[in-house]
């Protein structure tokens, strides 16, 4: 069995949507690369370009990722146990209710991602910087965030933090001073 990864190419004017799915003409996507395998489990994709991938449901536990740029991926629902995410960009990325339990992601850089629901247990985010992230109903109960910069980040009432976590004291916003105006600006994520 193969499992194949579509990326869309980055151009100026792209307007890609993994919620709706939506791209706009003249901006077919292209194949990146046909996995022979049942799944990505494992897989090493730390010299491709994933700009507007989509792993959606996808196992991708133990996936090598490492500071790959993940611009406007859809990771919803996939499964990232132990995946080595450091220093990748997420910027825009979709990872509504994936699974990220004991993944590396030291120095990530997420901005204006949407992690809602996601679960970190045991998640290494040390040095990241989850800049205007949606982490509504999130579990980082575990999660390492040392020198994690959370400023301008969403949460509400379902988001679980570690221990002794400080939410006001590292910048996190309650979902109600939201602003509509305030939503992703690029077309790739809804809020």
């Amino acid at each position: 069995m193969s499992v194949e990864i579509w990326t869309w190419p980055v151009s100026k004017g792209l307007a890609f949507s993994p919620i709706t799915g939506r791209i706009e003409p003249g901006t077919p996507p292209r194949l990146l690369k046909v996995v022979q395998a049942d799944s990505l489990r494992g897989v090493d994709l730390s010299h491709s370009d994933l700009f507007h991938a989509d792993f959606s449901f996808h196992d991708l536990t133990g996936a090598n990722l490492a500071h790959r740029k993940l611009m406007c991926a859809c990771l919803e629902g996939a499964i990232l146990k132990g995946a080595n995410l450091e220093g990748a960009k997420l910027v825009l990325a979709d990872l509504s209710d994936a699974i990220l339990e004991d993944a590396d992601m030291q120095r990530v850089y997420a901005l204006e991602a949407t992690m809602r629901r996601a679960r970190f247990w045991g998640a290494d985010l040390r040095g990241a910087i989850l800049g205007r992230v949606f982490l509504c109903g999130a579990d980082l109960r575990g999660a390492r965030l040392e020198g994690t910069v959370l400023k301008g980040s969403y949460y509400d009432e379902g988001t679980q933090w570690p221990e002794g976590f400080d939410v006001v004291e590292a910048g996190c916003m309650h979902i109600s001073t939201y602003r509509r105006e305030d939503r992703p600006r690029h077309g790739c994520s809804e809020a």
